[in-house]
């Protein structure tokens, strides 16, 4: 694992080009219609705010770059790396073992749950930065489900990115990617890629901490539809459901309220809150879903995490 300094140094010696976004979105198309020959490399890649050549090239929109570090201009997956090994050379490398590799390809998932149904007064609400609140209490954890969650002695410190919503986000994703969009001269395909920052400790706490409160709200705050950390419940019950957020470590944002329908995953309207699918009538058929499900007990994760939470206040 290469360490800030040695990232930083990479990045400098690109050759960079900035281009407007009509230019850039114009010369992007162009080389995907042509099947990426711009890439004389086959380990090439074209990013949606970058394009890197072999030749050295690093072809950026002007509008990508969200921080600048010591002269070297970064997009939010740059910063977001750069900003993760930061905080990997003050903490330390996690380490991961095969069976938490496994069970996290294979079983781990997002909560999901839609229950067709219209309600004359209903919030939609959601978890306040929840990928955030997790990885910037638990990034150097050890947890393997329903047996051991080893809690981190050294905290990270991520606050310079609380109003940095991108880079927030895809901090989390560079530590769960393990395929990429390959570009070469017979097209695109889905790869596998060797990922040093992969950390599924951290993802299946996040599913399963994701999954535990997505379950509380379904069952004692009448949530009828999980998205992730996004609830459409009741307007009565929103105490019950912010009871449950506090409890998990997390507040509750309201982004919607008023009438609701909820048609299926993905395809709701909560007052003036409407999902694409919804406003374009794409899904005509009501579907029930129901992915709700930890891979430790609730209760035997709430108390180890609970233990952790009243710790770090009081410290």
């Amino acid at each position: 694992m290469s360490s800030p300094e040695e990232y930083l140094h990479r990045l400098s010696r690109y050759t960079q080009i900035d281009l407007d976004p009509e230019k850039f979105f114009r010369l992007y198309s162009s080389l995907l219609k042509e099947g990426g020959k711009i890439l004389p490399s086959r380990y090439g890649k074209i990013g949606s705010f970058k394009i890197t050549t072999s030749e050295g090239e690093r072809i950026l929109r002007e509008d990508a770059i969200v921080e600048k570090v010591e002269g070297v201009e970064m997009t939010i997956s740059e910063y977001a790396k750069f900003r993760l090994l930061q905080e990997i050379q003050k903490g330390k490398r996690w380490r991961w073992k095969k069976e938490q590799r496994e069970l996290l390809e294979e079983h781990a998932r997002i909560p999901q749950y839609a229950l067709p149904i219209r309600m004359e007064n209903a919030l939609y609400v959601d978890l306040r930065s929840a990928y955030y609140g997790i990885y910037s209490r638990f990034l150097f954890c050890d947890y393997l489900p329903n047996r051991y969650l080893k809690l981190p002695h050294i905290l990270p410190d991520f606050r310079d990115l609380e109003s940095m919503k991108a880079v927030r986000n895809s901090v989390f994703g560079l530590m769960r990617a393990t395929k990429g969009i390959q570009y070469t001269y017979h097209g695109a395909k889905l790869v596998s890629i060797r990922n040093v920052l992969y950390h599924p400790s951290l993802c299946l706490l996040t599913y399963d901490i994701l999954n535990a409160i997505a379950l509380e709200m379904v069952e004692k705050a009448g949530a009828v539809y999980v998205n992730t950390d996004g609830y459409i419940i009741p307007y009565e019950k929103y105490p019950i459901a912010l009871e449950i957020a506090l409890r998990w470590g997390f507040d509750l944002k309201i982004e919607a309220q008023g009438e609701a329908h909820v048609v299926a995953v993905g395809c709701y309207r909560v007052g003036e809150k409407i999902s694409e699918p919804y406003r374009q009538n794409r899904i005509k058929k009501e579907h029930y879903f129901r992915a709700l499900n930890t891979l430790s007990d609730p209760e035997w994760l709430m108390k180890r995490i609970q233990g952790f939470l009243q710790i770090s206040e009081e410290d």
